[in-house]
């Protein structure tokens, strides 16, 4: 019994974390991938601005998503200027 709450716990993780991110990697298509350089120019712009604790949460997680969704158009080899 003990075996096998040692070996669920990451196989439970591992089950999870596929279904938590795979709707991010179904979104990716060549589209959605051509101006992501250019999005991510403008957060960071947008960043070196003055701007609230609020607003600051804000552009740190977009910034975030942006380059995740950056690696995965890398990972289909999607052009992403």
């Amino acid at each position: 019994m003990l075996i096998l709450n040692k070996l669920g716990v990451p196989f439970a993780f591992l089950f999870l974390s596929h279904v938590v991110f795979a709707g991010d990697n179904e979104k990716i298509n060549a589209h959605s991938c051509a101006q992501i350089d250019n999005k991510i120019a403008k957060v960071k712009t947008a960043m070196e601005n003055r701007y609230s604790e609020k607003r600051g949460q804000s552009l740190r997680a977009k910034l975030k998503g942006l380059q995740k969704q950056k690696t995965y158009c890398k990972r289909k080899n999607f052009s992403t200027s």
